[in-house]
């Protein structure tokens, strides 16, 4: 993950270069500019900058001056990067933006023990030592579709009140105070890479499911497109589970399949035919796809081979005009950490 450091002070771009150094350390890759002296970053376009290409912001200096620059790009919990101020001093390290989606106040800690500084943290639920359902999630790699909701069940757990989470992938670990788990209808979270949920509830998802997709030579990005929104709508999936598009090497070149990546934003890969065939499992063979490309299936033995060791094939071969299409979740499961008022 990429963080972006501006210093307003010769002595704060000395301190951006300690950081720089400390993020490297746990893997972050970090660009330190100087709001100051030759060669000073305009401070508008830098933000803007940062703000479409970072996951994190950190400014040295001023609370007041990172509060004015981030104003105009603020857009919403699920899409801020974080953003962290720390004084030049490196007294006090200060989330301001996206402190448990994006990961400020996490960040913050580990820099302010690195720095040998206070992280100062205001979010309710930390200050009160109450689960952040927020928070929780970012930590499991999960999604929230409708982030708004958070706030309802995380005022509903600082009042003292119960919240009854259901999920589709297992949980291990005892669930924090004012968390019950439930296979009900009655729930307030939902976790699932389905696209049906009840009103009202926080619901989340997972992206660990693998589309894989054959076609025919030249098949049209509309056909593709066609196909993949009747699956979506026939198999009630969440779109944003999908986290990568797999098919046979003979495709890795395919416009049309190679269009349909980009309009969705999904990461494409490609197998050779010895590689899928040689993955064991239940799989739809044809013959003339054997013939044709030297794999008996494509769809489905890619969507496997691309979901990793304990992949599951959760939706078979589904055929609309050129296109084949399947489904593959990884394995995955979910778990609560300590670290909560019992």
């Amino acid at each position: 993950m990429k963080a972006s450091l501006i210093a307003f002070t010769e002595r704060g771009s000395f301190l951006g270069e300690k950081i720089a150094e400390i993020l490297s350390q746990i893997h972050w890759e970090a660009e330190l500019s100087c709001g100051f002296g030759e060669g000073k970053k305009s401070l508008s376009p830098w933000t803007k900058k940062a703000f479409e290409d970072s996951a994190a912001l950190i400014f040295i200096g001023a609370v007041g001056i990172a509060t004015r620059a981030i104003a105009p790009h603020v857009k919403s919990k699920a899409q801020d990067p974080a953003v962290i101020v720390i004084d030049e001093a490196a007294r006090f390290v200060i989330p301001i933006l996206s402190g448990h989606l994006g990961g400020a106040n996490e960040l913050s800690e580990k820099l302010a023990k690195a720095l040998g500084a206070s992280a100062v943290i205001t979010t309710a639920t930390d200050v009160n030592g109450v689960f952040s359902v927020d928070d929780w999630a970012r930590r499991q790699s999960l999604l929230v579709l409708n982030p708004r909701a958070i706030k309802d069940v995380s005022a509903r757990l600082l009042a003292g009140e119960i919240i009854k989470i259901r999920s589709d992938f297992p949980i291990s670990g005892k669930p924090p105070k004012g968390v019950f788990l439930t296979d009900g209808e009655d729930y307030d979270v939902y976790i699932s890479n389905e696209n049906t949920y009840k009103k009202n509830c926080l619901k989340m998802t997972a992206p660990v499911c693998v589309l894989g997709v054959g076609c025919r030579k030249g098949a049209e990005v509309s056909a593709i497109e066609k196909a993949f929104e009747e699956l979506v709508l026939k198999k009630d999936i969440e779109e944003k589970s999908i986290a990568a598009v797999c098919s046979i090497d003979l495709k890795a070149e395919e416009k049309g399949l190679l269009d349909f990546c980009k309009n969705h934003n999904f990461p494409f890969k490609t197998f050779s035919a010895e590689k899928l065939m040689a993955l064991s499992g239940d799989f739809t063979p044809s013959n003339f796809v054997k013939k044709t490309t030297g794999a008996d299936n494509v769809c489905e033995r890619s969507a496997v081979l691309g979901a990793g060791e304990g992949a599951r094939l959760t939706i078979k071969k589904h055929c609309l005009g050129p296109v084949t299409m399947a489904l593959a979740e990884k394995a995955f499961s979910l778990k609560f950490e300590e670290g909560y008022d019992e």
